[in-house]
């Protein structure tokens, strides 16, 4: 089997040029210096970000920064948000009447989705050692934005979806401890979810270590119980062979 995962050393990760971080923090940088944001100037970048380089109409941006106020207080902080912009050539790019974000700007989030959409579309070959940092963290998971919330729905989707993947890979070629890392992920993505739990138990099992996957069963079991009242799937239960059913209701 040809995996197209590979733990060969990783390129050293290039600190130069403009960087959008949103993976889970907003952070601008450049030449790996971090620059100091306001709040709103934050906001404008992670919307432009989310159009993925399109120019928006300036009335659409200032709509959606400030839909509380009238057009004109709305364009009157949009203009005062451009200005206070670090001074870094290209961050944000004025055409006609409309924004984007500058093609020069390197976005973490949108690596994060290239890489989540390679791997499960098995394309390509990259070192584990880029793919899972990239997979890490939610986008901008304290934001609360309405205009945010569809992107973070979708990122929380391929990402858990990606990792699933990867822990599976990882353990099929014999890669434990960053399948076992992989698992724990994916399941930090969204701990009910019983098919991110099983491809950490297989893991467990492909190391031969039953004792922790028993151990992880259960508690999924017991987290089960307590937020839905209803038991682990059958085929969860079954990799470990039903042992885990420890519930008041089964026990001996």
């Amino acid at each position: 089997m040809t995996s197209i995962l590979t733990l060969s050393p990783a390129k050293p990760v290039r600190t130069g040029g403009t960087r959008l971080h949103l993976l889970p923090e907003c952070v601008l940088s450049q030449g790996g210096r971090e620059l100091r944001l306001r709040p709103r100037a934050q906001r404008l970048l992670v919307l432009l970000a989310t159009h993925r380089g399109r120019r928006l109409p300036r009335a659409m941006v200032a709509g959606t920064l400030w839909p509380d106020v009238t057009g004109a207080r709305a364009y009157a902080s949009l203009r005062s948000t451009l200005r206070e912009l670090p001074r870094v050539p290209a961050v944000v790019v004025a055409e006609d009447d409309g924004l984007r974000l500058g093609r020069a700007v390197r976005v973490d989030w949108v690596a994060a989705e290239r890489v989540a959409r390679k791997v499960l579309a098995r394309q390509g070959r990259f070192p584990a050692r880029v793919a899972v940092p990239l997979l890490r963290h939610p986008l901008l998971p304290h934001w609360s934005e309405d205009w945010l919330a569809d992107e973070q729905y979708a990122f929380a989707q391929l990402r858990v979806h990606a990792l699933e993947s990867l822990c599976r890979r990882l353990s099929d070629d014999g890669i434990h401890g960053t399948a076992i890392e992989t698992g724990l992920l994916a399941v930090s993505c969204d701990p009910l979810r019983e098919s991110a739990q099983e491809v950490l138990v297989r893991a467990h099992l492909a190391e031969g270590n039953r004792c922790l996957a028993l151990e992880q069963v259960r508690r999924y079991e017991l987290l089960l119980s307590a937020e839905l009242g209803v038991p682990p799937g059958p085929r969860l239960l079954d990799l470990v062979g039903g042992d885990a059913r420890i519930s008041g209701s089964r026990r001996a």
